[in-house]
């Protein structure tokens, strides 16, 4: 349920939709800015957090935009949804969104997002999506290195 939700969240717009195969990217799904990225997710006293590492300097600015545009999205959306369960059910119907404080910290080599729910309660479902939003994040094919590389290829050939 929530490691969908931060799924979509995190890299809402930026790995692929939902018709596009995550195992064959292109420029328009896999962009630069998170092209390799990797993530790692750790638990909190109260919470999770994502560490992001970028594999170029020149991906930083992009991919913290990226994660500070999400956040925002992420928490007013799951504020509301946690007021009105009845408009906004959560994709497998198993009960409410719990509404989510996050916060970005930038790092030398990215960015650590904090994910915490505002009641307890939900913290260890938290800490348990987080790993699946994990391992759905090392496995797409953006951050994968043959697709990468498959991709730059590509990519070098349509700008010669």
């Amino acid at each position: 349920m929530l490691r969908v939700a931060l799924t979509a969240a995190i890299v809402a717009g930026s790995l692929a939709p939902a018709a596009a195969s995550p195992r064959d990217p292109d420029e328009r799904t896999c962009p630069a800015d998170v092209r390799g990225v990797r993530v790692a997710s750790s638990p909190l006293r109260d919470g999770v957090a994502f560490v992001f590492t970028v594999v170029e300097r020149r991906q930083l600015a992009g991919l913290r935009t990226l994660l500070r545009d999400t956040a925002s999205i992420v928490q007013q959306q799951s504020k509301y949804a946690s007021q009105h369960p009845d408009v906004m059910p959560t994709s497998d119907g198993a009960g409410a969104v719990p509404a989510l404080a996050i916060s970005i910290r930038n790092t030398p080599t990215g960015a650590i997002v904090s994910v915490r729910p505002e009641q307890i309660l939900y913290v260890s479902m938290l800490q348990h999506n987080a790993r699946g939003f994990e391992l759905y994040w090392s496995s797409h094919a953006c951050v994968s290195v043959s697709a990468m590389a498959r991709l730059d290829v590509r990519t070098a050939a349509t700008r010669r």
